[in-house]
């Protein structure tokens, strides 16, 4: 069951990553493209605060996620790591 659940947040953090990078990049074009146009400067503003912030909401959720999975000790139950990350994890 965790295996799934791990599983599953794994590739839904590869998607949102991939989802932002695509808002970053359509920000950053209706930014560059606006010819100076205030609309689409503040369109192309929002769209990449917006990634911005669903980036921070994102890696906010995996610090969470690491944070029960510590405390409850369910690395070593499932006799592993619980991501194939290691940014978290003490040298």
């Amino acid at each position: 069951m965790a295996r799934t659940a791990i599983t599953i947040s794994e590739f839904i953090l590869g998607i949102v990553g991939s989802l932002a990078l695509l808002a970053f990049v359509a920000g950053g074009l209706m930014w560059m493209l606006s010819a100076g146009n205030p609309e689409w400067v503040t369109r192309g503003k929002q769209t990449i605060l917006g990634a911005v912030i669903g980036l921070v909401i994102v890696f906010t959720s995996y610090m969470i996620i690491q944070l029960v999975y510590t405390a409850l000790d369910i690395k070593k139950a499932e006799g592993g790591k619980w991501s194939t990350s290691n940014w978290f994890n003490s040298p």
